[in-house]
């Protein structure tokens, strides 16, 4: 079941990611760099999944720890820890590609705290890759998702803000509003 799931939705996102390349080259519009970080992003995303697939195929992941097989065990844990570095960096330029995207229509403060999510998000999301490497201990000092969700939600508002004072119909502007919002 994990593997179908996974799957599937790296399916819908290389359609959707596919679809947009194919839109902005047949209109003869070039990509953009949010367009190329979100390629790379999906590339980590199908690397990802190619490690939980070789995981759970030969090294059981996703079960209890009770029922491994403790000689696969030892092999098991650097995959994950390989599958979790990709999983951290997509998440980054994930996130780095709406940021970008942004940057493009927006001016003055709010571009500057663009850049600063840019950076920030990056920043702490690479050393959260690099502690998993080095394993910091306590578990809380390698990873606590607060920041990172504190910059979705800020992303999230800002469409909101850089469309307020756009001159267009209500309901268009909330349109926009609440699609930009979800990161499309």
């Amino acid at each position: 079941e994990l593997l179908i799931i996974t799957w599937v939705l790296v399916g819908l996102a290389t359609i959707f990611l596919s679809l947009r390349v194919y839109c902005k080259l047949s209109r003869r519009r070039s990509l953009w760099w949010h367009d190329w970080i979100m390629i790379a992003s999906w590339m980590l995303l199908v690397a990802n999944v190619g490690v939980i697939t070789r995981t759970v195929v030969c090294d059981q992941y996703g079960r209890h720890t009770w029922d491994l097989d403790t000689p696969n065990s030892d092999s098991l844990f650097p995959l994950v820890w390989v599958r979790t570095t990709l999983s951290i960096t997509a998440l980054a330029w994930t996130k780095t590609t709406f940021a970008v995207t942004l940057l493009r229509v927006s001016e003055g403060w709010m571009k500057k705290l663009e850049w600063f999510i840019i950076i920030s998000m990056n920043i702490l999301l690479g050393l959260t890759a690099l502690f998993l490497w080095i394993q910091c201990t306590p578990l809380q000092k390698m990873w606590t998702p607060t920041y990172s969700a504190a910059m979705d939600f800020l992303l999230a508002l800002l469409p909101w803000k850089l469309l307020s004072g756009m001159r267009m119909r209500t309901r268009e502007k909330f349109g926009i509003a609440v699609a930009m919002s979800m990161g499309f």
